[in-house]
């Protein structure tokens, strides 16, 4: 299976904002009729709650994946970036840790960045690697089915930023 960062991909993970954004912009012409002055206190709230947040995941994992292809074969994950070409072995494979927020998943998913989330794929070596959600919105079932014999852990931040 060959996963990559893809326009539908994005456009997947980008679903709630705009959901959230056609929802905001009704409400604000409700309110904007009344009044100005919450018109632009709703404006700024949805900015810096909902917008940025989104904004700001989304361009960290884009650079961290934007150039990469997984192909994901039994026992085995090939890395194929711009620059070169990696494989790894089950057995070179120490854990996978997926970073995801509370609420993903739920049916009440809180915030608009709730459905991002990454992999980060330990090697025995001490070197790791990412792969986001932007690549596919399932990694976390595909990496369980890929790899059984690896153990996966899931750690439930708030916010899934990828540090470099």
């Amino acid at each position: 299976m060959e996963i990559k960062v893809t326009l539908s991909n994005q456009l997947k993970m980008l679903v709630d904002l705009i959901v959230i954004t056609i929802l905001f912009l009704i409400l604000l012409f409700l309110v904007n009729s009344a009044n100005l002055n919450w018109g632009c206190l709703l404006l700024i709230l949805y900015f810096f709650i909902f917008f940025l947040p989104v904004l700001l995941l989304h361009i960290n994992y884009l650079k961290e994946n934007k150039d990469d292809i997984f192909i994901l074969k039994s026992n085995r994950i090939v890395r194929k970036s711009s620059l070169r070409t990696s494989e790894y072995s089950v057995e070179e494979i120490k854990g996978i840790v997926l970073f995801m927020n509370g609420s993903r998943g739920t049916v009440n998913g809180t915030l608009a960045f709730s459905s991002y989330y990454y992999a980060k794929i330990e090697l025995l070596d001490g070197s790791s690697f990412v792969i986001t959600s932007l690549c596919s919105t399932k990694i976390n079932k595909i990496l369980q089915n890929s790899f059984p014999s690896v153990k996966i852990k899931t750690e439930k931040i708030f916010y899934p930023m990828i540090d470099q």
